[in-house]
C-alpha cells in the first residue's frame, strides 16, 4: 500500500469517532430540550448573577448548589468582587438558591414557579432579565456554552479531517498509487525475485570418543551412569551444532592391545554400536542447530578395527614406563596362549620396539590369599598404564556435511 493510501485511511479513521461523538452529543442536548409543556420553558435561579457565579466557583453547580448552607453562600460572596454597579444579593435572595437549585434537579417546576413568584413579588422586580440587564442566568448560560464546546469542536475537527483525507485520497488517485476504490482487485504486484540457487559443499571431518578400560562390559551400556551418558551425548551435540545435511559415513571402534584379538574385537564393536545410538538419539531431537540427510541408523555404518598407525607411539611410551621400568612391579603379564589368536610375541619378551606383543593384566589375588610381594606398586602402575593407553581406546566418527557458499557472480 502506497504512502498517500495510508494517509488517506488515517484521516478518515480519525474522522470518523469525532464525527460520530458530535452526533451523539448533539442528540443527546436535543433530548434535554424541553417540548411538551410539563416543564419550564426557562429553568431559572433568580438573582444569580455571573459574578455570583465566579465567587461560588464549581459549588455554584446545580448538585453542589442544592446541598450548601445559606451561611456558606455568604461567606464566598463577601469576600467577593463586584462589578461596578452591581449589588451582593441579600441574605433573603442567595438562601433561596439551594432550594431553587433542589426544585430544577427534582424537576418539580410548579413549586418552582409559585416559588420564583414570591421572590419576584417580594423584590419588586418583574422579570430576572430585566434585574441583570437580559442576561442569562448562570445554569442556562453554562448548558449553552457547553453544548457549544461538545457539539462543535468535534463536529470542526471531523470536518477538517474528512476534508484532508478527501485530499490525500485524490493525490493517491491521480498518481495511480491506491487502488482501494475501484474494488476490483490489485494489479501492481511488485514481484520479487527468488534468491539465486543455493550451492553446497560436503565437507568430512573424522572426530574421537574416548572409552574406559574394558567397556562397555557384556549386557550394559558403555556409560558408568546416566551422568556419564549425558555427558557424552552433549559432547556429539557440540560436534554436530551449526551443520546441516550430515550424512555418517562411518563409526570405526579401536582399543589396547592388552588382552586377545577377538575379545578386543567384540569390545569395540560395543563400543562402536553405543556411540551410534547415541547419534540415533540426537536424530530424534530434531533441533533447529543440526539436521541430518535422510536420517538412517547409525548403527549400519559401525566398523571395528585395532589400533591405528600413529596409536603405536602412545603404547611405545606408556609400555616403556610402567612396564620395562618396572622389573619388581610389573603390571602386564603373559597373554594366555588360548587367547593369542595373531600369535604375538609373549609379553616378558618384549623391548621398548616391540609393537603389540601379546600381554594381559596381572591376576587380582582372591580375597582369602594375601597379595604377592610388590603387587600394591603393581597395581598402581597397571592403573597409570591404563590411563595412559587411554586414547587408544577410542571411536572415530567420520561425517560429512553440507556447508553453504556464496553464490557465483555472472
Amino acid at each position: 500500500m502506497s504512502s498517500l493510501c495510508g494517509l488517506w485511511l488515517l484521516f478518515l479513521g480519525l474522522a470518523v469517532p469525532f464525527a460520530i461523538y458530535a452526533i451523539a452529543a448533539l442528540v443527546g442536548a436535543l433530548r434535554r430540550s424541553p417540548g411538551d409543556g410539563s416543564e419550564l420553558d426557562d429553568p431559572q435561579l433568580l438573582f444569580m448573577t455571573p459574578a455570583c457565579v465566579r465567587a461560588l466557583g464549581r459549588c455554584a453547580r446545580l448538585e453542589r448548589l442544592s446541598k450548601l448552607s445559606p451561611k456558606w453562600i455568604g461567606k464566598r460572596l463577601r469576600r467577593a468582587r463586584f462589578p461596578d454597579g452591581e449589588e451582593p444579593p441579600s441574605e433573603w435572595q442567595y438562601s433561596s438558591w439551594p432550594l431553587q437549585a433542589s426544585l430544577i434537579l427534582a424537576a418539580k417546576w410548579h413549586e418552582l414557579r409559585a416559588l420564583q413568584s414570591e421572590l419576584v413579588d417580594r423584590s419588586g422586580q418583574v422579570t430576572q432579565r430585566d434585574a441583570v440587564d437580559d442576561e442569562l442566568p448562570f445554569h442556562e448560560e453554562a448548558l449553552r456554552k457547553l453544548g457549544r464546546r461538545v457539539v462543535l469542536l468535534p463536529a470542526a475537527l471531523a470536518l477538517i479531517l474528512l476534508i484532508l483525507s478527501l485530499v490525500a485520497w485524490r493525490a493517491a488517485a491521480a498518481s495511480d498509487q491506491c487502488k482501494c476504490s475501484g474494488g476490483g482487485p490489485i494489479t501492481d504486484i511488485t514481484v520479487i525475485p527468488p534468491p539465486p540457487s543455493a550451492r553446497f559443499e560436503t565437507v568430512e571431518l573424522s572426530t574421537d570418543m574416548i572409552f574406559d578400560y574394558d567397556r562397555p562390559k557384556a549386557g550394559e551400556e558403555g556409560w558408568r551412569s546416566s551422568f556419564h551418558e549425558a555427558n557424552a551425548i552433549n559432547q556429539l551435540r557440540n560436534l554436530f551444532s551449526g551443520f546441516g545435511g550430515i550424512v555418517i559415513k562411518s563409526i570405526s571402534a579401536h582399543t589396547d592391545p592388552i588382552g586377545g584379538k577377538q575379545k578386543n574385537e567384540i569390545l569395540g564393536s560395543r563400543r562402536a554400536t553405543e556411540v551410534a545410538r547415541l547419534i540415533d538419539k540426537i536424530k530424534t531431537e530434531q533441533r533447529s542447530d543440526i539436521s541430518f540427510l535422510g536420517q538412517p541408523s547409525a548403527v549400519s555404518n559401525v566398523t571395528t578395527s585395532g589400533p591405528t598407525p600413529h596409536d603405536s607411539d602412545f603404547w611405545k611410551f606408556c609400555f616403556g614406563k610402567y612396564y620395562l621400568s618396572q622389573p619388581l612391579a610389573r603390571p602386564l603379564q603373559d597373554l594366555d596362549a588360548r587367547f593369542n589368536d595373531d600369535r604375538r610375541m609373549p609379553c616378558h619378551l618384549a623391548k621398548a620396539d616391540t609393537i603389540y606383543p601379546a600381554c594381559a593384566r596381572i591376576d587380582v589375588p582372591k580375597p582369602n590369599r594375601r597379595p604377592s610381594v610388590g603387587y600394591a606398586q603393581a597395581a598402581e602402575n597397571l592403573r597409570e598404564l591404563t590411563e595412559c593407553l587411554a586414547p587408544m581406546r577410542h571411536v572415530a566418527i567420520t561425517f560429512s556435511y553440507q556447508r553453504l557458499l556464496p553464490p557465483t557472480q555472472h
